[in-house]
């Protein structure tokens, strides 16, 4: 995937094909803004087209969903705050897609959504890892409901011993 950095500073700006981390990993083909906030802390805010999830190529990127009238480009943005240190990192985002297409057959609610996220990373001790990931759409089809998450957590208390609890 094509993309382009500059930094000005402690502001850098990208353009092009990338993931959105501080928003669930918000992929997008479009501009991003970051700028850190102190040694740990940074912020995003970003916007752009959307590609259609999952796909590995351009051609399959924009799908024609509108008979021939061309490919839907869907549009997303958004913001998130970060937060990195060495044994505990966080993420916390806010984003939007939406279709600005007509599809045919789709109701109207179906036409965007609004979602928040939440990711972490915590290592209280050296044999120990605690995490989790949520995303829960706040507006949209679906209305108000979780759509991803996992907690876990892993020990490490012997070398050849590995030990996890997950919920997904």
């Amino acid at each position: 995937a094509a993309s382009y950095t500059h930094a000005f500073g402690a502001t850098s700006l990208r353009l092009g094909r990338q993931v959105i981390d501080a928003v669930g990993a918000t992929r997008i083909d479009g501009l991003a803004v970051e700028r850190r906030l102190g040694a740990s802390w940074s912020a995003t805010a970003f916007g752009g087209a959307y590609p259609q999830r999952g796909s590995r190529s351009i051609d399959t990127d924009y799908v024609d969903v509108r008979g021939g009238g061309g490919p839907l480009v869907p549009l997303a943005g958004g913001a998130g705050v970060s937060y990195r240190r060495p044994a505990l990192q966080g993420q916390l985002g806010v984003g939007g897609v939406r279709a600005l297409q007509d599809v045919p057959g789709a109701e109207a609610t179906s036409s965007g959504r609004v979602f928040t996220t939440a990711d972490g990373y915590w290592r209280p001790a050296p044999w120990l890892d605690a995490y989790h990931y949520l995303v829960l759409d706040v507006a949209g089809g679906g209305g108000l409901h979780l759509t991803n998450g996992s907690v876990g957590v892993d020990a490490f208390p012997v070398p050849a011993l590995e030990l996890g609890l997950n919920a997904h």
